[in-house]
This record gives C-alpha cells, sequence and structure tokens, in this order.
C-alpha cells in the first residue's frame, strides 16, 4: 500500500477516547444492584464495598437488591470485610434514621395543615 493511502487509514474522525467517556447515567436502585452483584460473584469485593459505602442512595434502593442479606450471605461468614460491614451498618442505620425523622417532621406538617 502506497504511503499517501495509509495515512488515511490512520486517521479516525472520532478520537477513540470519545468514545469510551460516554457512560449511561444509572439510577440509584441500578447503581446499588451493579455493586451488591460483584458481591454476589465474588468480583472485586473491596471496591464494590467502598462503592456502597460512598453511595449517595436511598434505603429503597438497598432493600429492593437485597444489599443486606447479600452482606449477610456472602460476606460477613468470610470475616474478611469487618470494617466495611461496620460502615455500612452505620450508613443503613443513619439513613433510616433520617428517614423516620423526614416522615416524622412531614406528619407533623401535615396536621399542622388541617387544623389551619
Amino acid at each position: 500500500m502506497p504511503a499517501s493511502t495509509s495515512s488515511s487509514f490512520t486517521k479516525s474522525p472520532i478520537p477513540s477516547h470519545g468514545i469510551k467517556g460516554i457512560e449511561k447515567k444509572l439510577t440509584a436502585s441500578q447503581y446499588v444492584g451493579k455493586y451488591t452483584e460483584m458481591l454476589v460473584v465474588g468480583v472485586r469485593r473491596t471496591y464494590a464495598l467502598e462503592r456502597l459505602i460512598d453511595a449517595d442512595c436511598p434505603i429503597r434502593a438497598f432493600e429492593e437488591n437485597l444489599t443486606e442479606k447479600v452482606l449477610e450471605k456472602h460476606i460477613a461468614p468470610s470475616g474478611m470485610y469487618t470494617y466495611h460491614l461496620n460502615k455500612l451498618a452505620q450508613k443503613f442505620a443513619e439513613i433510616r434514621r433520617k428517614d423516620m425523622i423526614n416522615a416524622q417532621r412531614k406528619m407533623a406538617e401535615s396536621r399542622e395543615c388541617s387544623l389551619h
């Protein structure tokens, strides 16, 4: 192949790094499901646990994916991830506490509105 034609094949109109940068947005439930599934399969468990700890998701997302049950069945018995399990237990308790406070606040506000 002549040199002049081979150069046209090496240049691409779309930079390859542009394609890799496109990533679809996941819902909270999909995000939690992705990392919960990694725990079940046994792939990159520390990474998956850290992503779950850092996730800013409602408790519903964890409940829908049975994350707590997966932790009990697949992670806790190994005894290797105590730190991560404790952090997640604290996270779940904190989310539930905040949800309870918000629910009580909404209930109190609705009662005040109905009295007026």
